[in-house]
C-alpha cells in the first residue's frame, strides 16, 4: 500500500457468526483494508454504518430484525460514500436485481467470498473506476450487466 493511500474501511454485516469471522479474517489479511466493525443483523449494521462511516459494507441479505435489502437501502441513502457489497448464498436473479435496486454496488456469492472479496474490495476502493466486475458465474452476470 502506498503512503498516500489510506486503508479501505470495511464493516461486515452477517448473522452467521462463523461466516462473519471468515469474512473478517479475509478483510484483516487484505493489504490496504481495515476492519472497522461487525454487525449481526441489518438494524445493527445500519447503526454502525452511521457511526463508523465505512467505505464498504459487506452485507448478507437474509438476516433477522432487518434484512440486507432494507439495510442496503438505508445505508445507501444515509451514509455518504459508503458502498454496499452483497455477499449472499442466493444466486437468484431477483435477489440480485432487488439488491441493485436497493443501492448495492456489487454482489458476490458466499461460496466465492474468500476468493472474490479481495478483488471486489479493491474495485470498490474510492477513486477506483466503478465498473462492476463479471468474474463470477453466469447468473451473476445479470447483476453486472445492469450496471
Amino acid at each position: 500500500m502506498s503512503a498516500a493511500r489510506r486503508p479501505l474501511r470495511v464493516l461486515i454485516v452477517d448473522d452467521d457468526p462463523l461466516f462473519r469471522e471468515l469474512l473478517a479474517f479475509v478483510v484483516r489479511t487484505e493489504p490496504g483494508a481495515e476492519l472497522v466493525g461487525e454487525a449481526c443483523d441489518g438494524v445493527e449494521g445500519v447503526e454502525l454504518a452511521g457511526e463508523l462511516r465505512p467505505d464498504v459494507v459487506v452485507m448478507d441479505l437474509r438476516m433477522p430484525r432487518m434484512d440486507g435489502f432494507e439495510a442496503t437501502r438505508l445505508i445507501a441513502a444515509t451514509v455518504d460514500g459508503a458502498k454496499v457489497l452483497v455477499v449472499s448464498s442466493s444466486s437468484d436473479p431477483e435477489d440480485m436485481a432487488r439488491a441493485r435496486a436497493a443501492g448495492a454496488a456489487g454482489y458476490v456469492p458466499k461460496d466465492r467470498a474468500v476468493a472474490g472479496l479481495p478483488e471486489e474490495l479493491e474495485r470498490l476502493r474510492p477513486a477506483t473506476p466503478r465498473a462492476i466486475s463479471i468474474w463470477c458465474t453466469s447468473p451473476l452476470r445479470l447483476f453486472a450487466a445492469r450496471a
